[in-house]
């Protein structure tokens, strides 16, 4: 898989998954919209908008260095509604948004590398949890996959 940042409108997702059998979204509108790493900087000039419903989720130079620096993590991110999920082939963590503390669901032990490798540090920890204080979490879907 290539890596790649993912936005969405939460809304005009939970809209279509809630109404699915009622319309139809022609197939050139995708609810979900992924961004190579080389399309970031286009990405921060011209923002993001829903080809739904045209809301557009303007790209802060926060969200922008999370998004270029979650492309070269260990793992993949995805901004939920009350969490942040962060997964990688050994294990799968979380940290609640309130709560500002990350919880490692499952851990392989048997894996050669050091679990500390795979783990987001505390730096990548502070700036999720700055990110999802600066934009509308609760309206848009974003996430970063850098796994292959």
């Amino acid at each position: 898989m290539n890596k790649q940042v993912v936005i969405g409108c939460r809304s005009c997702k939970d809209y279509y998954e809630i109404t699915n059998g009622f319309i139809q979204i022609p197939n050139h509108l995708l609810l979900l919209t992924a961004y190579e790493p080389s399309d970031l900087d286009m990405l921060f000039y011209n923002n993001h908008t829903c080809p739904l419903c045209e809301q557009t989720l303007h790209i802060t130079p926060m969200l922008y260095q999370f998004f270029i620096e979650f492309t070269l993590k260990p793992f993949d991110v995805t901004v939920h509604e009350t969490s942040i999920s962060i997964k990688n082939p050994t294990y799968e963590g979380e940290m609640a948004l309130k709560e500002k503390e990350f919880y490692i669901k499952g851990v392989n032990t048997s894996s050669d590398l050091l679990i500390e490798d795979l783990l987001p540090n505390d730096n990548d920890l502070s700036l999720l949890a700055d990110v999802v204080q600066e934009f509308n979490y609760k309206g848009w879907i974003i996430g970063v996959d850098s796994l292959d």
